[in-house]
């Protein structure tokens, strides 16, 4: 045989030496990883489709507004601390004496019409005198029942100052010189104003010869004798003129009104423990036209 042509290549003798490999020990087997929890089916589009809907960005940040440092002009104001109420025990202002009721009232009508009302014994104190005794009007005032005129502001006088009695056209009907009479009982007040005013709706309704109710008509008579008067001795006037001098002829009806038909007051009038004046207030200005002492007064007394 032939050894030659059957040659075997023979491994090195170390190789031969080694001994067999161990296999590597087995790793453990990896935990199972929690599943995530399945995401709700996003809606169906309007083409069959499952889209999920887009998130809405995050919302961007506001800017910061630059820092301005106000000039002296611009900076507010501090807020005025509100004054303490008044105390009920604070003195209150002492009447003026009968004779400077008239002047008084004057005076607080030119405060008012200027702007400069004072609103004097219109606080807690003069509400609390006022409910504690008895009235004590300083002047009784008989005017027109018109929602323009308000004594107490015209005049620019206090709580109880003034005892009014308000009738249309300020008439001195049997009713207005009986609550006269029981107030100048009660409170001997020294001062009567009549107060008529401008644009007397009472006054042009008989100027202009409008239909009233039968009830208005039979009250207003008074009205319609100081409106005849006024023609009979003006027979030239007209239009407004007219009415204005008719109501300063309505006032002194008024007055001769209750002068005639009240014995009391005409004996206080007649011993100067009561005057009566009259006085006309213009709605346009605010301002109060005194017209004095009714001029016949005198032959009305004896």
């Amino acid at each position: 045989m032939l050894l030659g042509s059957l040659a075997v290549p023979l491994l090195p003798a170390s190789d031969h030496a080694k001994p067999a490999a161990h296999p590597p020990p087995a790793k453990p087997a990896p935990k199972p990883e929690p599943k995530p929890e399945p995401k709700p089916a996003a809606k169906p589009s309007a083409l069959g489709e499952h889209k999920e809907a887009p998130k809405p960005p995050p919302p961007k940040p506001a800017p910061k507004a630059p820092i301005r440092h106000a000039t002296r002009a611009q900076r507010p104001k501090p807020t005025p601390k509100p004054e303490p109420a008044e105390p009920h025990d604070k003195p209150i202002p002492e009447y003026p004496v009968p004779g400077n009721i008239l002047p008084d009232l004057v005076a607080g009508n030119r405060r008012f019409a200027s702007g400069h009302p004072t609103h004097p014994r219109q606080n807690a104190a003069r509400i609390a005198q006022t409910a504690a005794t008895a009235e004590h009007p300083r002047a009784c005032i008989l005017t027109c029942t018109d929602s323009r005129i308000a004594p107490e502001l015209i005049f620019d006088q206090g709580i109880g100052d003034l005892h009014t009695l308000r009738l249309a056209g300020h008439i001195a009907s049997p009713d207005a010189i009986a609550s006269l009479e029981l107030t100048l009982e009660e409170t001997n007040t020294p001062v009567c104003v009549v107060l008529g005013h401008t644009g007397c709706a009472a006054v042009t309704s008989i100027v202009e010869d409008r239909r009233l109710s039968s009830n208005a008509a039979t009250m207003l008579k008074p009205v319609a004798n100081a409106v005849a008067r006024t023609r009979r001795y003006n027979p030239s006037l007209k239009g407004h003129a007219l009415s204005d001098e008719c109501v300063r002829v309505n006032v002194w009806q008024s007055v001769e009104d209750l002068l005639r038909g009240s014995e009391m007051i005409a004996t206080r009038v007649r011993t100067g423990i009561l005057k009566i004046t009259g006085a006309v207030y213009h709605t346009d200005t605010g301002v109060v036209e005194w017209l004095g002492s009714y001029p016949g007064q005198l032959s009305i007394l004896r």
